[in-house]
């Protein structure tokens, strides 16, 4: 090989590896897992305790952008708190009262949110999240295993940090979600409604 053509391949070879990187950051489809725990809020948070969640995503837009998108699936679990009595009597001739059995929950949930990256070219960014989702709530009595299950929309937002590492991106974010319409906490028994389930799940999780 001539020295001409060497200098050439050479030139050739050098330029390719910033346009294979560039190619590699500006890719507008990759996927995700994530995990973490799932804490109660509001009326429900009397009645449960934090548990878990696994999850899956889609992330849509350049990592280099700041506006993405992200569509998350997610399968949460709420574990039901043991009343502290089985029943208590209100006088000495009086009927006992029972009181709520334990009642565990879990949330299907399929949302799509909208991302805003504060700094998405830099190692470690932080992020805006939030958006409206489909949520399947079960509970299920965990002593006769009688089950009821509500079908509803929700909202949800949070924030978030999000690592850069050449084709990954780890990440840890919190996000508050409400479930909106009507929900018994109570099977069986004469509990008013309330009018949201609300939960926070915290995630880690890695997109790729």
């Amino acid at each position: 090989m001539n020295p001409g053509s060497f200098i050439a391949a050479l030139s050739l070879a050098v330029t390719a590896v910033p346009l294979a990187a560039q190619g590699a950051s500006v890719r507008t489809m990759q996927f995700g897992l994530m995990g973490g725990i799932t804490s109660p809020a509001g009326d429900v948070s009397s009645l449960t305790r934090h548990d878990g969640n696994v999850g899956a995503l889609v992330s849509l837009g350049a990592p280099t952008s700041h506006v993405s998108f992200r569509i998350d699936g997610q399968w949460q679990q709420l574990a039901g708190i043991p009343p502290h009595a089985p029943a208590y009597t209100p006088c000495a001739r009086c009927t006992p009262v029972p009181l709520p059995n334990t009642q565990d929950y879990r949330v299907l949930d399929m949302t799509a949110n909208v991302l805003y990256n504060f700094e998405p070219t830099s190692t470690a960014s932080l992020y805006l999240i939030g958006g409206i989702g489909a949520y399947n709530e079960r509970q299920t009595d965990r002593t006769t295993g009688a089950r009821e299950s509500l079908a509803s929309v929700g909202v949800n937002g949070g924030v978030g940090v999000k690592f850069n590492f050449r084709r990954i991106q780890p990440f840890v974010e919190a996000r508050y979600h409400n479930i909106i319409g009507g929900h018994s906490f109570a099977y069986g028994l004469s509990y008013p409604p309330s009018s949201s389930f609300q939960f926070v799940p915290i995630n880690v999780g890695i997109i790729f």
